[in-house]
């Protein structure tokens, strides 16, 4: 349900693109794009985040 709303405000605002910060697996394997960041994490604090893009 989640993704839906978003992909509908992508359709109805007109958008090509929208980033969002997940640390919800289910989620992030909904989005079109995943940029794992887990190496910048490890370095810098020990997290891992994924930014993920629905196209």
């Amino acid at each position: 349900m989640f993704m839906q709303m978003k992909r509908e405000v992508l359709r109805v605002g007109g958008y090509a693109r929208k980033f969002f910060v997940s640390q919800t697996l289910e989620l992030a394997q909904m989005a079109d794009v995943v940029i794992e960041l887990s190496e910048v994490a490890k370095s810098q604090a020990g997290v891992t985040t994924t930014l993920a893009a629905e196209v």
